[in-house]
């Protein structure tokens, strides 16, 4: 028996050990949690002798001394409130949307490739107007009757315009356009998933703040029940096995607290930090997109999906490359004309310009096999993007699916928890009633049942929480991130 006490004893010593370590914590959560036992009478947490006999304990008088002292340790079982005097920063689902487009270095980045892109159509262009050149040349003419001087150096200037290329300039013009195309299709992308993410983030965070508000509700009816154990224990109708059990079920929600809080505090750190304010506090939902809630039984609009819109393009262009191989291959006419003027010659027939204009035909005969290598190489390219365009619409297909039976199973769920909420909360009610008044339920069955509620609660947050990542998750799927949240591409 004094075997027994003992390993109690040492027990009960850890407990009291590790609540008074995490104690010094418990800053993050902004409330203050009431002494577990009654600060008025910390001297009779154990008993005299005489009521020991009645007990199945027996402690000797050097381990009461210490069950005293580590009773009197009131700062056990408080929360310090000094966070709750920091500057609340809040941010809603809307404006994290916002910020995040407005703030992130890929959004810019995007930009800046798309007007590169955009640049390169000028360029394309370019080839349809008249090409203009000048420059210093030198010869050496041994037999000229022209000049006075066999050396000559010469002051010239060209000019060539583009008659017929059988649409090689056109094929080059479009490659560019749908390259600018897919650029714009990109930002669409980026836009969908910072969005996504933001939004995502701020639904998870507010999620987490309704899980602490219940875990602290959780801390306050275990101590209360803890209180009650106690004075049952006073009055011998307890033993002390029952306050220590209580105890250590009340070290055990305060560590939950402080678990659920660091991931708040994680969460905030990591939102704050992409949408460009990092002292936030806090997130809340607010109003919700109207029609977010029935975007899940939406057929998807291939059309405004940047992923798919991306390899559109991406297959539009490796087909105009495909037509600008083919017309390397064909010949292309043009007309030129070229002046020149001897700078350090003397003509002796007058002028001292030569003069040309001249209609041309040029077609490529051998270049080693290179047209038609890159010629094979455009048709594989496209075929590869008509292959990615399938992949992605397949894809897209099984995200959306997957996300629609899940989505499906949970607001059918939805109500079921509820309703086990709701029985658990009588329960739990009754088995307080039966451990007071009848004494046929132990303090485990009613610190279990009170668990047992809390989690249910969790379970009922939990759910709502999904159902409104799913709904996000089919609007990021489909594209629609965008037109819900009012964030364009400019």
């Amino acid at each position: 028996m004094k075997n027994r006490c003992i390993a109690l004893s040492a027990i009960f010593f850890v407990s009291i050990f590790v609540s008074f370590g995490y104690s010094e914590n418990l800053s993050a959560t902004g409330n203050k949690i009431e002494a577990f036992f009654d600060t008025e009478s910390p001297s009779n947490y154990l008993k005299s002798s005489e009521k020991s006999s009645d007990s199945p304990f027996f402690l000797t008088q050097q381990e009461e001394e210490k069950y005293l002292a580590l009773a009197n340790n009131r700062n056990a079982f408080s929360i310090n409130k000094s966070a709750s005097s920091l500057p609340s920063h809040n941010v809603t689902l809307q404006e994290a949307t916002k910020l995040i487009v407005n703030t992130h270095p890929r959004v810019a980045q995007a930009r800046s490739a798309a007007k590169g892109e955009e640049e390169m159509i000028a360029v394309a262009k370019a080839a349809y107007y008249p090409q203009l050149r000048g420059g210093i040349g030198t010869r050496y003419d041994k037999d000229s009757t022209r000049y006075d001087k066999d050396y000559i150096h010469t002051l010239d200037l060209e000019v060539k315009q583009n008659i017929y290329d059988f649409g090689r300039t056109k094929s080059a013009v479009k490659s560019s356009e749908y390259g600018y195309l897919g650029a714009q299709a990109y930002i669409s992308a980026t836009n969908e998933e910072l969005i996504y993410t933001a939004a995502s983030t701020v639904v998870n965070i507010a999620r987490i703040q309704k899980l602490i508000a219940l875990a602290e509700a959780q801390v306050k009816q275990v101590s209360s029940i803890g209180k009650l154990v106690e004075n049952r224990y006073e009055k011998g109708a307890s033993n002390l096995s029952d306050v220590l059990q209580a105890q250590s079920r009340f070290d055990l929600v305060q560590v939950e607290v402080l678990n659920i809080t660091s991931q708040q505090q994680s969460q905030l750190r990591a939102l704050g930090l992409v949408i460009g304010k990092t002292n936030l506090t806090s997130a809340t939902i607010g109003e919700l997109p109207s029609g977010l809630n029935q975007v899940c039984s939406l057929l998807p609009e291939w059309e405004n999906i940047p992923e798919f819109a991306i390899a559109e393009f991406e297959a539009q262009k490796a087909y105009a490359d495909l037509n600008y191989a083919e017309a390397e291959e064909l010949p292309s006419i043009s007309l030129q004309g070229s002046t020149s003027r001897p700078l350090n010659a003397s003509s002796r027939n007058g002028s001292k310009y030569e003069t040309s204009i001249s209609l041309n035909l040029s077609i490529p005969i051998y270049q080693g096999g290179g047209l038609s290598a890159n010629k094979r190489a455009s048709a594989n390219r496209a075929q590869a993007a008509i292959a990615k365009k399938d992949e992605i619409r397949l894809e897209i297909n099984q995200r959306l699916s997957e996300v629609q039976v899940r989505l499906q199973y949970m607001l059918q769920r939805q109500g079921l928890l509820v309703q086990q909420v709701s029985n658990l909360k009588g329960t739990k009610e009754l088995y307080k009633k039966q451990y007071l008044e009848l004494g046929t339920r132990s303090l485990l069955d009613l610190l279990n049942s009170e668990q047992e509620f809390h989690q249910a609660q969790v379970e009922v947050e939990n759910n709502k929480s999904d159902i409104i990542q799913a709904q996000l998750e089919c609007a990021f799927y489909q594209g629609k991130l965008r037109h819900f949240f009012n964030v364009s591409n400019q």
